[in-house]
């Protein structure tokens, strides 16, 4: 965390940083993408942060991908799919078309 950071990696700083944290109706549209096995950022994460979403009234989609790792879109098929996901998303939820 310190390469984010600095030299101030308190529980206070990073809990005012994490966008968890920040979570309320006013979020941008947002979407996790992940591999629920995923090494880096465990999909757990993800899931809770998506609900932290829904419950405080912000617009979120969760996708995760069965043993898929970290950076799984980087795979010709799974980044084809993603980023069909991706448009699809967008377009519904940022761009307000069906």
């Amino acid at each position: 965390m310190s390469y984010l950071m600095g030299d101030n990696t308190s529980e206070a700083s990073l809990a005012a940083v994490s966008p968890v944290n920040l979570a309320d109706a006013s979020f941008p549209a947002a979407m996790l993408i992940t591999g629920n096995q995923d090494e880096i950022v465990d999909w757990h994460d993800s899931h809770a942060m998506y609900m932290r979403l829904i419950d405080a009234g912000a617009r979120a989609e969760l996708h995760v991908f069965d043993g898929a790792p970290h950076a799984f879109d980087a795979r010709p098929k799974f980044g084809r799919q993603c980023a069909s996901l991706m448009a699809l998303f967008l377009d519904r939820l940022v761009l307000g078309g069906d």
